[in-house]
């Protein structure tokens, strides 16, 4: 995974993406299952972040190390 998506992806996580990056996040999410799935992987490990709620360490680094495959 290219570092351009992975900076996208983090700004879509925190909603702060412009209409260029959303276009850019919803080819690549689009591209592949697996692109859709490691997103809503993390997406679900964000909201638990924000909502107080911690993943574990294992659950963490399992997610990045697909992030940056």
């Amino acid at each position: 995974m290219d570092n351009e998506i992975q900076k996208i992806i983090i700004r879509v996580l925190q909603e702060i993406q412009d209409e260029g990056e959303m276009r850019i996040f919803m080819k690549w999410c689009n591209a592949s299952p697996e692109n859709k799935e490691l997103y809503f992987q993390l997406k679900h490990l964000y909201e638990l972040r924000s909502d107080g709620l911690m993943p574990n360490d294992v659950e963490i680094m399992a997610s990045w190390e697909r992030l940056w495959k």
